[in-house]
């Protein structure tokens, strides 16, 4: 399951507000079996997860799919960033980023 979080830009008088939120890509995977059981792993946790599915091509230019496991969107960076320094600890994740959108 992807959820879905609509970004609104409100224009008045040369002004952009709009709401910012934030997700971090955790790890990803080859195959969707290894993403499904790394996304049960953290949700049987209590983390809220969610699988993200891409297709990329080889540079012998074969297609080829792959899968993402990310945090849920979250409106306070603060608590994603604990939530991500829990994780990278509990899990030895490496090199995970903090995203805005």
């Amino acid at each position: 399951q992807n959820t879905q979080v609509g970004v609104q830009v409100n224009m008045l008088e040369d002004k952009v507000t709009d709401d910012i939120y934030y997700y971090a890509p955790l790890a990803g995977f080859g195959t969707k079996k290894a993403a499904e059981n790394f996304l049960n792993k953290l949700s049987r946790k209590g983390f809220f997860v969610v699988l993200k599915e891409h297709t990329g091509r080889t540079s012998g230019g074969n297609t080829r799919i792959w899968y993402q496991v990310v945090t849920d969107f979250y409106k306070d960076k603060s608590q994603l960033e604990s939530i991500v320094n829990t994780l990278v600890k509990q899990e030895n994740l490496k090199s995970v980023s903090i995203i805005s959108c």
